[in-house]
């Protein structure tokens, strides 16, 4: 489901926090049914009977919460967000970026299972030449590179994907096909 959160109280000794879920209003409106509450899913045109969902409401209390990688909105504001980050990197005042396959346990997982993946290989085109052009001992091919790769190591999980490998000059990521959660997550909603 799509929720809207509403932070009721935050326990900074406890590191804990209360929060209201609220069925997103761009996606779901209450309805009354023969008397009783359903709740509306605009998107997928289904009803959820009231009752059900806060029978489901109770047994969530005090749990963890599901976490989700922030996605993109808007690309141009996003590109804005990490210039700061980019221009630190690339004049050096950061160490450069290590990186590791965060993906084996993921993929470990699917051992039994059938899923479609989408491949995305990228390879930095003209980086050999570049690397020539370039003083290696002031190493601004590493960060140049480092920086690339770390950029598009924080942009995957924003689409779902992950790194499988690094090669060099570029990566290899992948996307596996959408889960009932990812697939339902449109980008607008309608009424119609």
């Amino acid at each position: 489901m799509d929720f809207v959160q509403e932070i009721i109280s935050v326990d900074e000794d406890k590191r804990t926090f209360t929060v209201r879920l609220i069925p997103n209003p761009r996606r779901y409106e209450w309805k009354e049914v023969d008397g009783e509450r359903y709740l509306y899913d605009k998107l997928d045109k289904v009803l959820f009977p009231g009752r059900v969902l806060f029978d489901l409401a109770k047994q969530m209390t005090g749990q963890p919460i599901y976490f989700q990688p922030q996605e993109i909105d808007n690309a141009e504001q996003y590109i804005k967000s990490r210039m700061p980050i980019v221009r630190t990197r690339l004049k050096g005042d950061e160490k450069p970026a290590t990186f590791g396959d965060k993906s084996e346990a993921f993929l470990e997982s699917l051992a039994q299972d059938k899923l479609g993946f989408v491949i995305m290989c990228v390879d930095i085109v003209g980086s050999t030449k570049l690397s020539t052009n370039l003083e290696p001992e002031n190493e601004k091919y590493t960060r140049l590179i480092s920086t690339v790769l770390y950029e598009m190591s924080e942009m995957i999980p924003k689409f779902h994907g992950h790194v499988l490998k690094y090669t060099g000059d570029g990566l290899i990521g992948y996307f596996p096909e959408p889960s009932f959660i990812t697939k339902n997550e449109p980008t607008s909603y309608n009424s119609g």
